[in-house]
């Protein structure tokens, strides 16, 4: 019984591993991890796969190109289509200056590792009612027009957020705005 329940546990982690490098193929343009740059991550091409190496290829010349193990490479996320930028884009303008600054009073209270505490809050009961006014109105877009709203999908333009940036991150606006009175 123990045989059988080590053989299916061995099966399961190779067909898993098998499953995990159908991911990237040949063509495919890829980041690994690497020292030429000092962010510690290039851009290229996958040449071949061996087994758990993989030939990427880094530059225009014959020569330039390294082998990388499978699990220091990583696919990029394909950009937004233009349908969807648009939608993402147009949620962001709707949402002005003092909008804005009221996600990112809450933010902290949303990911405190992630986002940092800015202050500024409202001290009168009027402004602190002005504060929870736009939060709600931010909401309703959610929730109605931007119905179904993410985040920017990174690439060459934005490459993703960083830490404490909100600027690009349109569904945990949304996110916020929808959990406005448990962080009051």
């Amino acid at each position: 019984m123990r045989f059988n329940a080590l053989l299916l546990a061995l099966l399961a982690s190779v067909s898993f591993s098998v499953h995990g490098q159908e991911a990237i193929r040949v063509g495919d343009q890829v980041e690994f991890t690497c020292t030429r740059m000092s962010s510690g991550v290039c851009s290229g091409r996958v040449e071949a796969i061996n087994g758990s190496s993989v030939k990427v290829k880094w530059g225009n010349m014959r020569d330039q190109f390294t082998m990388v193990a499978r699990d220091q490479i990583r696919v990029p996320p394909k950009p937004d289509s233009a349908e969807t930028s648009a939608f993402k884009e147009a949620f962001a303008a709707e949402l002005g200056t003092h909008e804005r600054n009221a996600l990112r009073m809450f933010a902290h209270y949303y990911k405190p590792d992630e986002f940092y505490n800015v202050g500024g809050s409202p001290t009168t009961p009027a402004g602190w009612q002005e504060l929870m006014g736009r939060m709600a109105a931010i909401d309703a877009l959610c929730k109605g027009k931007y119905r179904g709203m993410a985040n920017r999908t990174p690439s060459v333009i934005w490459p993703g957020p960083r830490k404490g940036d909100l600027d690009a991150r349109f569904g945990e606006w949304c996110k916020i705005a929808d959990q406005r009175l448990a962080f009051e």
